[in-house]
């Protein structure tokens, strides 16, 4: 529940665009993707892993709409 928990919250502050809760947020993907990796493997987890590894291929395709520097208004 709190992995949950802290995917949801990043992703509140990936809509902001914040450079911290990116970088929390690729570092916490590639740590459950290890995590994965480690364990007992099975169709489910192939499942939940391709999920994962889509998601960080898109964030790390995309990182200059999330670490664009916007200028005080």
């Amino acid at each position: 529940m709190g992995c949950a928990l802290g995917l949801a919250g990043t992703a509140w502050f990936l809509v902001r665009r914040n450079r911290f809760a990116y970088y929390f947020l690729v570092a916490l993907l590639g740590i459950i993707t290890i995590v994965f990796l480690m364990d007992d493997f099975g169709i489910a987890d192939l499942i939940f892993l391709s999920v994962h590894l889509l998601i960080l291929g898109l964030l790390i395709k995309d990182r200059d709409w999330y670490l664009i520097k916007t200028s005080p208004s």
